[in-house]
């Protein structure tokens, strides 16, 4: 309907600026013709004789005060009196035809006016209205048919397209659409879905990690909690069993409540909007105030720590969260590093960017464990390090947060030798 609309509003554009055209062009020649009768007929009325009266191909008369002094045979217009105007395109119909009269006044050699009539002048009109009403049709059958080629061939790369992303289950997330198909203009298309569906695994595969880790590590404590009711409830026993069951019970508690918070601040810190958050601050102070909290854990083991550079650096980011990430990395830091040995740090400016870094004489990190290392639950080497308390989630906390900010973390490590991270914050 809308090509079969514009075809039409072409078509009555065309008829509009044709008939002008056949206005100016008639107004053009019948001007012409009465300029020839200007001088060829007029200094001849009194002698007809001299007249050629098929020299004008129109029918003319040349009047003087409403008096027709000399007029062709097929000339015939009706109240040609009232045509004594100079210089006018009049248009009449007469017995259904339309009739072209044009008026032109002269004073030389006589006052008079020539009156120059076309007869039959939308003839030519009306072949034109026939031979559109004949071709819009025609060519809109043929644009319809070009159309339609031109949508088969948009949508056949699209139907096949559709074709291979409907076998895509989530049970079955690959990249199985044809990037090199014979269809072009899909081809892009093809590559962002299949992008978009290794992420998707990626996500699924995560998914599914998570959900079997955070049952594993639950399901620990919650049996060492049915164990520990179990065997109290079995026969009686004296308090201090009792006691020893219920710390036990409040120990297992603490590390489930632990999973939790960890696992609702992953949660958080995985939304997008929170720039509103931020607020200057001093990072140097900061992290004094880390490591002030983890002064007795410091003592206890008798770590020294070598403070190699610490310049006041004001920075714009979420305060809590910033604080989160030197808590985690001190925290690790401490936690894998054996009694009496060194935790170097280090927080100054590089290239304009903030640069904190945190070394350690720990047991450190095979390679094949380093790109998997800030995934959730991933703990290197289970069976070793299941001794030292922890989750598997503090990196993945420190990677989410260094993310949102649009900051880098770079660990490197060998193993029993230390591990190295080191924290670039943007300008």
């Amino acid at each position: 309907m809308i090509l079969f609309a514009v075809l039409l509003f072409f078509g009555l554009l065309f008829y509009y600026f044709f008939n002008q055209g056949v206005s100016r062009s008639l107004l053009n020649d019948m001007h012409a013709k009465a300029e020839y009768i200007k001088v060829a007929v007029l200094p001849y009325l009194n002698t007809p004789e001299k007249i050629d009266a098929h020299a004008v191909h129109y029918a003319y008369a040349i009047l003087k005060k409403g008096q027709i002094l000399y007029q062709t045979d097929d000339f015939h217009v009706d109240e040609i009196d009232t045509l004594q105007e100079d210089d006018k395109l009049v248009f009449r119909t007469d017995e259904g035809y339309q009739n072209a009269i044009y008026v032109m006044e002269v004073d030389k050699p006589i006052q008079a006016y020539i009156v120059v009539v076309a007869y039959h002048i939308d003839d030519e009109m009306e072949d034109i209205v026939d031979l559109l009403l004949w071709i819009i049709p025609i060519l809109f059958l043929l644009l319809l048919w070009v159309a339609s080629r031109l949508i088969d061939k948009v949508l056949t790369p699209v139907k096949a397209l559709s074709s291979q992303a409907s076998h895509i289950h989530v049970d079955r997330l690959v990249a199985s659409l044809d990037e090199g198909s014979e269809y072009k203009e899909t081809a892009e298309l093809n590559r962002t879905f299949n992008a978009m569906i290794v992420r998707l695994e990626q996500g699924v595969s995560q998914l599914n990690r998570f959900n079997s880790d955070v049952s594993h590590e639950l399901r620990t404590p919650l049996t060492a909690i049915r164990g520990e009711i179990e065997t109290v409830l079995r026969h009686p026993r004296d308090e201090a069993y009792y006691r020893k069951s219920m710390e036990s019970i409040l120990y297992e508690t603490g590390q489930i409540e632990a999973i939790v918070e960890n696992l609702l601040a992953l949660s958080r810190y995985d939304k997008e909007s929170f720039s509103q958050s931020y607020e200057a601050v001093e990072l140097s102070s900061l992290l004094l105030g880390v490591l002030e909290q983890y002064a007795q854990k410091i003592g206890e083991k008798e770590i020294k720590v070598d403070i190699r550079c610490l310049e006041p650096i004001v920075y714009t980011c979420n305060k809590h969260l910033v604080a989160t990430v030197f808590s985690n990395l001190l925290d690790n830091a401490l936690k894998y590093s054996p009694d009496k040995c060194t935790v170097r740090l280090s927080l100054c400016m590089e290239a304009e960017k903030p640069v904190f870094s945190i070394e350690d004489e720990g047991s450190g990190i095979p390679e094949e464990d380093l790109e998997r290392i800030t995934e959730r639950f991933y703990r290197v080497d289970q069976s070793r390090t299941r001794q030292i308390k922890g989750f598997g989630l503090g990196l993945s906390i420190v990677k989410n947060i260094l993310d949102l900010h649009g900051a880098l973390l770079d660990i490197r490590s060998e193993v029993d030798r230390g591990t190295m991270v080191r924290v670039v914050f943007p300008k």
